[in-house]
């Protein structure tokens, strides 16, 4: 209820405390469905501290303004083009978003009016919400054995409607990465848009010895990619880059006033928080605190993997990056009664398998803990079927 009177701050902060209460927390070590954690203390300090910015004004805030082109340099870094325009964003949505919109109104200048976007079965469903948005036709390919995009078939399904390609790097549900070198290829040959969305990747790929380079240029129009995953900075933390200022400003909106930039996002007022959480969180680590956690999170994952084995549980597929899949007799029964005991997981709608997500908040000890759960749960549904039948 909207009190008459204002309450004393000390009485706002004990509700606040007691609906924060309620929410379950990173460093407990049992949220194994988010592909965020606990952002870095640096991060969530400059993030306050940036609150009171806005990036819709650069005539009043001058330095925020260069900060967000800074953290979009670091971020470009990445995909090896620190001179790529951008922006910081809510999160791979609006990125994503933002990068259909480029495509559709690339397309409409050609004269097209019917528009077709070929996507993987498992792209985000973030991309299927953009499409909607822009009243574009998705056309779904089949992936190929080990649940990537399978290049020919994406290459069979163009059209003359085809106005642009979409692949993942660091899929949502299995953690696997699309051969984005070989549809690049399919891209240019046919002079479509190509958009990768690397927001669960993006912070991880860079980082990894074995894993091929993403590299932002030739026939990758634009990447999504989200701080506020593995980069450690605070939500909302995301960022589009592009491959030139060509393409980033195909969205250009201007406002009803002289001297206001032209906007190059969905948001008019957005604040320099992201950005500047984003920052902190990037200086703060460096490429080697990246590749130590990197390498910290993906040797979980291994050992992880290893020891699911070990109990006798079925994996349905291994990940490219932090994701154990794990078969059930009854996922959503697991689901359920972990949750009652106040462990969070997720289950694969499409594929009906466990679905853990790996990440700084997980020791290794945690993680076993949790199978060795799941294998006594498991024993449980197999012996309840054989005295059913």
């Amino acid at each position: 209820m909207f009190p008459q009177e204002g309450l004393s701050s000390r009485a706002v902060k004990k509700e606040l405390k007691n609906y924060k209460h309620q929410d379950k927390q990173y460093i407990d070590g049992q949220i194994f469905n988010s592909i965020c954690t606990e952002p870095l203390v640096i991060a969530k300090e400059a993030y306050t501290e940036f609150l009171n910015t806005n990036l819709g004004d650069k005539r009043i805030f001058k330095g925020t303004a260069e900060l967000e082109k800074e953290t979009v340099a670091m971020l470009g870094e990445l995909f090896d083009r620190q001179d790529a325009p951008g922006c910081l964003v809510s999160g791979a949505t609006e990125a994503n978003l933002l990068a259909l919109y480029v495509a559709r109104q690339k397309a409409m200048k050609k004269g097209m009016n019917e528009f077709e976007v070929v996507v993987p079965e498992s792209v985000h469903f973030s991309v299927i919400k953009a499409a909607s948005i822009l009243n574009l036709n998705l056309v779904v390919t089949k992936l190929d054995s080990e649940y990537r995009a399978d290049p020919k078939v994406i290459a069979d399904s163009i059209t003359d409607r085809t106005i642009a390609i979409v692949a993942t790097a660091g899929t949502s549900e299995l953690g696997m990465v699309d051969p984005y070198d070989e549809i690049e290829k399919i891209a240019v040959k046919n002079g479509l848009y190509y958009h990768i969305d690397a927001a669960s990747g993006g912070f991880l790929l860079p980082f990894m010895e074995s894993a091929r380079k993403i590299y932002l240029g030739n026939g990758v129009c634009s990447i999504a990619v989200d701080p506020h995953k593995y980069g450690y900075s605070v939500i909302p933390g995301g960022g589009i880059l592009f491959r030139d200022e060509e393409i980033q400003n195909e969205i250009a909106f201007s406002s009803f006033f002289e001297g206001t930039h032209i906007h190059n996002t969905l948001l008019g007022t957005r604040t320099g928080a992201g950005a500047a959480a984003a920052f902190a969180a990037m200086s703060y680590l460096g490429i080697r605190g990246y590749q130590s956690c990197v390498r910290r999170i993906m040797e979980t994952t291994a050992l992880g993997e290893q020891y699911a084995r070990k109990k006798g549980l079925k994996l349905f597929q291994k990940s490219d990056l932090n994701i154990i899949s794990i078969c059930s007799r009854e996922p959503e029964q697991m689901q359920k009664m972990l949750e009652e005991q106040g462990i969070i997981i997720s289950v694969n709608k499409k594929y009906r398998v466990i679905r853990l997500v790996i990440e700084l908040h997980h020791t290794y000890a945690k993680v076993m803990e949790l199978l060795d759960l799941i294998a006594k749960l498991e024993v449980s549904f197999h012996e309840d079927a054989i005295y059913l039948t």
